[in-house]
């Protein structure tokens, strides 16, 4: 996981998601937030454009005409302060792949991508095996930071490890060919590859 600038909402998001979802919250007063109704998916195309395709949690793109996008609620709906608050607002959605949405489930991680404080290089990658651990340059306190959101997003379970090996063997094959490719699709690796002058 790196950093990820926050992209401006869509001009007619309060028009397709905020307005009605809010009309729609104030007419179920109650509703189990499991049940709300996903007036989200109306901005999940412009989401994932404006998002370059890249998942906020495992920095990979990823081609959405399979299906596998969609918007995680960083603050879940079921949060019992801010949940139904944040359940239509822009701020609060992180465009993702399905399989780390369903990871996440209704979990916060301490490190969110979105905020300004988080270390572009709080994530390490050993490329041998594909896992990531934290930059060991930082204080304990931020550390464990790192660590708790490895294990919230399970960040470094096999198939993240497997995918990042990969995305660096190919690299490996070609690296004046792939760099440009890492760089644009797989920006936390392209970078670990920079940093480790590979």
């Amino acid at each position: 996981m790196i950093p990820v600038k926050p992209q401006i909402e869509p001009a007619d998001f309060d028009t397709k998601v905020r307005k009605p979802g809010n009309d729609w919250l104030r007419a179920n007063p109650g509703v189990n937030p499991s049940k709300y109704k996903n007036f989200w998916t109306a901005c999940l195309d412009e989401m994932a454009d404006l998002y370059s395709h890249t998942c906020a949690y495992l920095a990979i793109s990823f081609d959405s005409v399979y299906g596998a996008d969609s918007v995680d609620h960083f603050i879940p709906k079921s949060d019992p302060i801010n949940g139904k608050k944040l359940a239509y607002e822009w701020s609060n959605y992180r465009f993702c792949c399905l399989g780390e949405n369903r990871k996440k489930r209704t979990k916060v991680p301490p490190l969110d991508p979105f905020d300004p404080l988080m270390k572009q290089d709080s994530f390490f990658i050993n490329f041998a095996d594909g896992s990531i651990y934290p930059n060991p340059g930082y204080d304990e306190t931020y550390k464990q930071k790192c660590w708790d959101t490895i294990e919230v997003l399970q960040l470094d379970r096999p198939n993240c490890r497997k995918m990042r090996k990969s995305f660096f063997e190919m690299y490996v094959k070609d690296p004046a060919s792939y760099i440009k490719y890492l760089q644009k699709n797989a920006p936390f690796i392209y970078q670990e590859v920079v940093r480790q002058g590979l």
